[in-house]
């Protein structure tokens, strides 16, 4: 029926032939007229679609609108935003209301389509390495990905589908990874990774003459990591996995002494020392047998020519001591005395009694 006010008659008979007449009006209003905008009919997932209530209703005004984005989401807003999760055809329905509480609904679809799944791996590297990106991105069913873009974190990037990139210096790099499909949709990966500090290899040791143990002291140092191992190899076939080890070389000569020490992470270096290990000097001497009160002259014997001692200390036994190469001293009582005689080696700290 066309809308407007009617005037409704209703007459009701008894058995016994009486009647009555019930006089009413009654206004049939208009149903809302349902329309909305839609911002698109096609978008990927995740993009936001706006709708906007656009009904009207003759010599009314509209009460409430209600949304159903056909995923279970219902807004009551006149503008609404909304975006969808995975892909699929959806169908948008607005229902509106007059004051009277008639509606009206109307209904169009919007097809999602699915995003690249984008991820990327890559192998753990050291300072001055180049690091190889390894691309394991797939596109959404039915459609392809046709650009990649690579962003490494230093102000570089790269369009190639699995990069290589020198990073010179270490440290903490957000690298992003931009995959975009045939269909204009796209995704982002973004993974944050940690270019290791190469170690600097050193070492220090404490004496330098063969037949004494020489205690080698390892100085290396590293930025942001810890050294794990070491692989020392005297130069003598023989070798060493402890962090400070003690080596004696049986024999003088020129010895060249390679540390290499790896971090935890991976990263190495190598640094090789040469050095001369010299004969450790052998304490010799003689002396004249001779009576109390009288000097008893004590001579060094080297035994190694040219003799490689700069330091000699005489303990005579009797609490008397020198330091001069061949010294005389008087005992103020007879006896029998033990004396030592320790002869030094002090530009390449090596010693013997």
């Amino acid at each position: 029926p066309l809308t407007g006010i009617y005037n409704v008659e209703l007459i009701a008979f008894g058995y016994n032939g009486c009647s009555d007449t019930l006089y009413n009006n009654i206004k049939i209003n208009q149903r809302p007229d349902p329309a909305f905008l839609l911002s698109d009919t096609i978008a990927c997932v995740g993009d936001q679609i706006m709708v906007t209530d656009i009904s009207t209703v003759a010599g009314d005004t509209i009460t409430n609108s209600v949304w159903n984005f056909g995923d279970g989401t219902i807004d009551t807003n006149t503008i609404a935003m909304h975006s969808y999760s995975s892909a699929g055809i959806y169908t948008i329905t607005l229902t509106t209301f007059s004051p009277s509480a008639c509606d009206s609904s109307i209904t169009k679809s919007i097809t999602v389509i699915g995003n690249p799944n984008v991820s990327f791996s890559y192998n753990q590297i050291c300072k001055g390495d180049t690091i190889s990106f390894i691309n394991s991105s797939t596109p959404a069913p039915g459609s392809s990905i046709i650009s990649w873009n690579w962003d490494f974190g230093d102000t570089t990037g790269d369009t190639i589908m699995s990069p290589k990139h020198y990073y010179p210096n270490f440290g903490l790099f957000n690298v992003s990874l931009l995959a975009t499909g045939n269909n204009g949709c796209f995704a982002s990966d973004t993974q944050s990774i940690f270019i290791n500090d190469i170690p600097v290899a050193n070492f220090n040791l404490n004496a330098r003459c063969s037949d004494i143990p020489i205690n080698f002291t390892d100085a290396s140092t590293v930025n942001g990591d810890t050294i794990q191992q070491w692989f020392w190899d005297f130069g003598d076939t023989t070798t060493s996995t402890l962090k400070n080890p003690s080596h004696q070389y049986a024999t003088p000569g020129t010895y060249t002494i390679q540390l290499i020490v790896i971090t935890g992470a991976g990263c190495s270096d190598t640094i090789s020392k040469t050095f001369n290990i010299n004969q450790t000097p052998l304490a010799n001497f003689n002396f004249s047998q001779t009576c109390d009160g009288n000097p008893v002259p004590f001579i060094y014997l080297p035994i190694v020519f040219p003799s490689p001692v700069t330091n000699w200390l005489w303990q005579f036994g009797d609490g008397g001591t020198s330091t001069i190469t061949n010294p005389a001293h008087i005992y103020a009582t007879s006896g029998n005395y033990n004396v030592t005689l320790t002869v030094s080696d002090t530009i390449n700290n090596c010693s013997s009694s």
